[in-house]
């Protein structure tokens, strides 16, 4: 039998040709195998859970880069500087440099409120619009009421159902984020808690209207990191201790404003949960960080254990107009928006119909 070069000799040296050709001039790049492979991993929708992963897996990466910035302008955490003095060398980081919102929301990302200081940045509204109602806890308290109800809420039948539940701590004189939420999200509820002097007599501010106030509840109360710091007699609790009054056993979305005592007061709250394993019984974590008077030491350690918890940053924005009116200090105060990306809650998880009713109703 002939070879097939005797039998098509003209077709092998064109195929030969072509070969050497395609070598010398389009030369086989591994990288750019790479890269295209890369991408066909991104563009492939894996579903929330495969979201979630490639979003884990980006932000390890961010976490690595952090640890080499601290080597390359300590070497020692002690020796960063939070804001680098204006002469040479000039470092080109502050101390937001080494904390960026780099996890990637699996959804949309909105603003609520204001477009000014009282505004906040959430992930995935859609979801506590678009989720089945959750199961009430026993005892829960699923009828908000205003600031002249009694100091206890009432309780309310277990058949009720709760979509969603949001803690607003450290409300201020603006409500526009509430008041926002709760004209989108028809089926949410707030509880509001703020034991400043200055807004002790206030409650919500005239964002929150008689629409949407129903759902709206305000005590005159203070989030401690323990028991003892004031104690339930003067309107101190903890924020366990707010869920358990509440008969909450979950709450969606938490907002934090605590004027620097975020620091200790997440500490206390945190660290059991880190020790157990446990979810922490949030979904998202807004917050405003006062760095006041800290060190770098101080804030990487606090910051690392935001991370063991399961909180990943998903958005920041400095604090600009407090750097407008205090124009002698550094920009110490920054918002942040944190998912929790452990457990099963709304936003990194679909819940099942049944998981989401209690027995009662089903």
């Amino acid at each position: 039998m002939r070879s097939i070069f005797h039998r098509h000799p003209r077709t092998v040296i064109l195929v030969i040709a072509a070969l050497i050709t395609t070598y010398l001039f389009f030369p086989f790049n591994i990288g750019a195998f790479q890269a295209a492979n890369y991408t066909a991993y991104v563009l492939r929708d894996d579903g929330l859970s495969g979201r979630i992963a490639h979003a884990e897996e980006e932000y390890a990466n961010v976490v690595r880069s952090r640890r080499e910035m601290i080597r390359k302008y300590g070497p020692e955490t002690r020796d960063i500087e939070l804001f680098p003095p204006d002469k040479s060398p000039w470092p080109p980081y502050t101390i937001w440099s080494f904390f960026p919102a780099a996890f990637d929301c699996p959804h949309e990302i909105l603003r609520l409120g204001t477009l000014a200081d009282g505004g906040k940045w959430v992930c995935g509204l859609s979801r506590l619009l678009s989720a089945s109602p959750s199961p009430p806890s026993p005892n829960a308290d699923n009828s908000p009421s205003d600031a002249n109800d009694d100091d206890k809420p009432a309780s309310v039948p277990a058949s009720s159902l709760r979509p969603c539940v949001i803690y607003s701590i450290g409300l201020g004189y603006d409500s526009s984020f509430e008041a926002d939420l709760l004209g989108r999200a028809p089926h949410c509820r707030v509880w509001g808690y703020d034991n400043e002097p200055r807004v002790k007599g206030w409650g919500w501010s005239g964002d929150v209207g008689r629409g949407v106030k129903a759902r709206a509840s305000f005590k005159p109360w203070g989030l401690v990191q323990k028991e003892d710091d004031g104690g339930e007699g003067e309107g101190k609790y903890t924020l366990d201790r707010l869920m358990e009054i509440n008969g909450h056993t979950h709450i969606d979305i938490l907002k934090i404003d605590l004027e620097g005592r975020e620091f200790d007061t997440l500490r206390t709250l945190l660290r059991p949960y880190i020790a157990s394993g446990k979810p922490l019984p949030f979904g998202q974590l807004l917050l405003e960080i006062h760095i006041w008077d800290r060190g770098f030491p101080e804030l990487l350690a606090w910051w690392e254990m935001l991370e063991a918890a399961g909180l990943r940053p998903f958005w920041t924005q400095p604090n600009l107009v407090y750097q407008n009116y205090n124009k002698k200090k550094t920009a110490e105060l920054a918002e942040y928006s944190f998912l929790n990306v452990q457990g099963e809650n709304i936003f990194i998880s679909d819940p099942t119909p049944s998981s989401r009713l209690s027995k009662d109703v089903r």
